[in-house]
């Protein structure tokens, strides 16, 4: 028999005030933390529950089965999650024990970085018609995205009073990951562009509204003018991936990401200077990226002559 959930938005306010605030932490990460606890609970409560081991294990089964979520790097993000308020709310009284306690983490291996090739980068960029509004917001967004590797929660995040440009080039002060923030730079070339977007955005932004980007259209979640939201963001690069015929699971803005990292290192940046304009924590992330790249391929291969004299095809001397 159901029973009614004790999650409810009085607790999800609390939640997120002691995490953003007190501890200085993710917004995004709060918010999507707020919405793992909410499903848990609402899970239990339509099975007449109460919190616990047991049942952790069974929403995480119900994740696998039901819900058709046979990815282990997925469920271990939402178990990370529902600790991270469980622990809250035993320390705040708002339950007697974690029933987070004892439930293994799904195993699962990072899956390796993926990066844009010149071609693929150049097509993408040019798909968008900057003579339409969208068009040219869309630009900007995609060129920005590989400029600075920022993340699309950050993008999205992303005001104008962080937005700095000049003759010469500009940057982005970005708030990360933990609240960190950081400063990326960025060449002259853009420039052009993002100050063509600015322009255009001002004939549609809502009164108030500080984002960088926003939506062009009524239909989109928060109405025209406002800011764009991730899935927003994502949309973009695949209205571009399909208008160049690119499949649509082949571009996606973490590959984005992943280009920046290997273009960096491929154009002799080191792996500390990566680190730092990512937002890493620690340069064993950035080195997940730089793995594919050109250079880094070059300098950990068996060198040509070992190779060429093993195989008997030493040239003459």
């Amino acid at each position: 028999m159901s029973k009614q959930s004790i999650w409810n938005d009085k607790l999800a306010e609390e939640f997120t005030q002691w995490y953003v605030v007190i501890n200085g932490r993710s917004t995004s990460a709060a918010k999507k933390y707020v919405v793992t606890a909410r499903k848990f609970f609402d899970f239990i409560a339509d099975r007449g529950t109460d919190p616990a081991q047991d049942e952790v294990e069974a929403w995480m089964r119900h994740i696998y089965q039901q819900c058709k979520n046979k990815s282990n790097a997925t469920r271990a993000v939402r178990l990370s999650g529902l600790r991270t308020v469980c622990r809250w709310m035993v320390k705040k009284g708002h339950l007697k024990s974690d029933p987070t306690q004892g439930v293994p983490t799904p195993r699962f291996t990072p899956s390796a970085a993926q990066k844009f090739d010149t071609s693929e980068l150049k097509a993408l960029m040019s798909a968008p018609d900057p003579d339409k509004a969208i068009g040219l917001r869309d630009k900007a967004i995609l060129m920005l995205f590989y400029v600075t590797g920022i993340r699309r929660e950050e993008m999205s995040d992303l005001t104008l009073d962080r937005l700095h440009l000049s003759a010469n080039g500009g940057f982005v002060t970005i708030r990360g990951k933990g609240s960190k923030h950081r400063s990326v730079g960025f060449g002259k070339s853009i420039v052009p562009l993002l100050q063509k977007w600015l322009i255009m955005r001002a004939k549609y932004a809502a009164e108030g509204e500080k984002h960088l980007f926003i939506s062009i259209y009524a239909h989109t979640k928060g109405g025209a003018g406002r800011k764009l939201g991730v899935n927003a963001l994502h949309h973009v690069i695949k209205r571009a991936a399909a208008a160049i015929g690119m499949q649509s699971e082949s571009a996606f803005l973490h590959k984005l990401r992943a280009t920046y990292a290997t273009d960096l290192y491929d154009n002799g940046f080191n792996v500390g200077e990566i680190r730092t304009l990512m937002g890493h924590s620690s340069e064993a992330t950035t080195w997940r990226y730089i793995a594919i790249s050109e250079r880094h391929l070059k300098q950990t291969r068996i060198p040509d002559d070992r190779v060429a004299m093993l195989s008997g095809e030493e040239e003459d001397a």
